[in-house]
């Protein structure tokens, strides 16, 4: 669930360098991050009425595989804890400029958040399933009532 704060603050922290390295003019990375941002609202309301539609536990099994293949193909264009959140956020340009003091390049660390993405994607159909046998195992006294009904 953190993987989209610490990686879209790392991305806009970075916006600047990240033109340097693709040698996009300033406009043309101004240009890039407005439609990030209009494609952003855009899919947050797609997403939000298919959690409505699917359910929460359904989706997580999806919702890092935009971000990672975006990062992985776009080159960065683009709740579990919100303390967990606010930390990511902080942490991901302060970590990523001390990578790139020491060396590592920019253009490695946006692919290794990337492949991250795709990862913790792969994974969650294992945690979703877990939880999926849990609730039945263990229904809520909501949906124990709705199976006596």
């Amino acid at each position: 669930m953190a993987a989209p704060a610490l990686i879209g603050n790392t991305v806009f922290f970075n916006q600047a360098y990240l033109g340097e390295l693709r040698e996009w003019s300033t406009g043309a990375t101004a240009s890039a991050f407005s439609v990030y941002a209009v494609v952003t609202v855009v899919f947050n309301m797609i997403g939000g009425a298919l959690v409505d539609r699917l359910t929460a536990l359904a989706m997580v099994l999806f919702f890092l595989v935009p971000l990672g293949a975006g990062l992985l193909v776009l080159g960065a264009i683009r709740s579990v804890v919100v303390a967990i959140l606010v930390f990511a956020s902080a942490a991901g340009p302060g970590v990523s400029g001390f990578l790139i003091d020491r060396g590592v390049s920019y253009a490695g660390q946006i692919v290794a958040m990337g492949v991250y993405c795709l990862i913790a994607s792969v994974l969650m159909v294992k945690v979703t399933g877990h939880l999926r046998a849990r609730r039945y195992r263990h229904p809520s006294a909501e949906e124990a009532s709705r199976k006596t009904s």
